[in-house]
């Protein structure tokens, strides 16, 4: 029987590979252990803008897999931040409210965080470990990362400096450019 669910699992991701491509999963976390799955569904349940894989088994124990990192940092991913080259520049997903580049990028140098519109800077973050992420916090202004890599940056921000004027935070994926 778990064979033949595995089996159904794997195919139906399989069949999915166009929304999962880019999607990396930690080891599932167990509520109650040693059950077969019943349903699965992807869901974003730590509000990261990020869908977790949640599923039921058999006896109705809740379990979730993480895609890689999402909300659950640890010091390692302090030190992946912290190491990080000093030349390191991200492209956000998205544009924030009030700038007038293209794109937002987001550039990490000697353990500080800068959101910037193309060159000029909008806000700067000393991050730090709180709760599973990383966070930052100055004058009002936030970042939440849930990810980071040396490629790549999943979390939220809000930035109201200079150009920018993004009052709510927003969920954003960052990749080098």
């Amino acid at each position: 029987m778990k064979k033949s669910i595995l089996a159904l699992t794997v195919a139906t991701l399989f069949t999915t590979n166009v929304f999962a491509k880019d999607m990396v999963f930690n080891e599932a976390k167990s509520i109650m252990p040693n059950e077969s799955i019943q349903s699965f569904e992807m869901a974003d349940i730590n509000n990261d803008g990020i869908a977790e894989l949640v599923f039921v088994t058999v006896n109705g124990e809740l379990k979730y897999a993480q895609q890689s990192g999402s909300g659950l940092l640890n010091q390692k991913d302090l030190d992946v931040y912290n190491n990080l080259s000093s030349d390191t520049t991200f492209m956000m997903d998205k544009k924030m409210e009030g700038t007038n580049a293209d794109y937002t990028s987001v550039s990490i140098a000697g353990g500080t965080l800068s959101l910037l519109d193309k060159y000029n800077l909008g806000c700067q973050f000393a991050l730090s470990l709180k709760d599973g992420y990383l966070v930052g916090s100055r004058r009002g202004n936030n970042v939440k990362l849930s990810f980071i890599s040396d490629t790549k940056i999943v979390g939220t921000a809000s930035c109201v400096q200079g150009d920018f004027n993004q009052k709510e935070e927003i969920p954003f994926v960052a990749v080098v450019k």
